[in-house]
């Protein structure tokens, strides 16, 4: 009994660790509200544990949004994570060979699917420094979810 407790407590500490660098993705959009801080316009982010699924949303949560983009961490590597600013920072999630992998929903009703996602960055909600270690977390976690798939 004691073995099985220990056992199942190991498992859960792995799978709260290998989900803790998306985590902080997530809770970093979270926490940059675009200006207005109102449902309509502001991005949020969910990660679906089952699908291994960053989801990006603007509405009142990820059931009940005006769109919403689905992005399969699965299928990503690290290297399609990149930094850009042309003007203005972004981070481009673009998935591998153009595929049309991530799914977008407009009043939540599938209308397309696209082959990247490009989530903007406000300068009052990350300096560089904290760009690079979003960066870095997401790159992370992308990793961890590609080792749980081999």
């Amino acid at each position: 009994m004691k073995s099985t407790l220990v056992i199942l407590l190991m498992f859960a500490f792995i799978s709260c660790k290998n989900s803790n660098d998306i985590s902080l993705v997530v809770e970093s959009i979270n926490n940059c509200p675009e200006g207005s801080n109102q449902i309509e316009v502001d991005q949020k982010a969910y990660f679906d544990q089952k699908s291994k699924s960053l989801i990006i949303y603007i509405g009142e949560n990820y059931n009940k949004s005006l769109q919403k983009w689905i992005i399969p961490l699965s299928v990503l590597t690290p290297e399609n994570v990149s930094y850009q600013n042309n003007g203005f920072p972004t981070v481009l999630t673009a998935i591998p060979n153009g595929l049309k992998k991530i799914k977008y929903f407009k009043n939540e009703i599938e209308t397309d699917s696209v082959n990247e996602f490009v989530y903007n960055i406000h300068d009052y909600c990350m300096d560089k420094k904290n760009i690079d270690m979003f960066i870095q977390n997401y790159r992370n976690g992308i990793s961890k979810i590609r080792n749980d798939y081999r």
